[in-house]
């Protein structure tokens, strides 16, 4: 895909697509594997609980888009307000 996030792009490089009828050992492993380069690139690991035909694995990768790619203004850390005056 094109607009595929570096993410994603990088765990599909790095771990091999399995089908429903691949051994579970197997695809616990898979799953792992996939997981540990979802957050090792930057990403989040979603649990789908309402499964649908549309989205119908048990977890997803969120990847992490950066402010400048999102096309939004990064909001300030209120916590830091009072760091930057003195």
């Amino acid at each position: 895909m094109q607009d595929e996030p570096d993410a994603c792009r990088k765990i599909r490089e790095k771990v091999p697509p399995v089908s429903k009828n691949t051994e579970p050992n197997e695809r616990y492993a898979s799953l792992n594997k996939s997981i540990m380069e979802c957050v090792r690139n930057g990403g989040d690991v979603l649990m789908n609980s309402r499964r649908s035909q549309e989205f119908p694995s048990k977890h997803y990768c969120k990847p992490y888009i950066s402010a400048d790619k999102a096309n939004t203004k990064q909001a300030p850390d209120p916590s830091r307000k009072n760091q930057d005056k003195k």
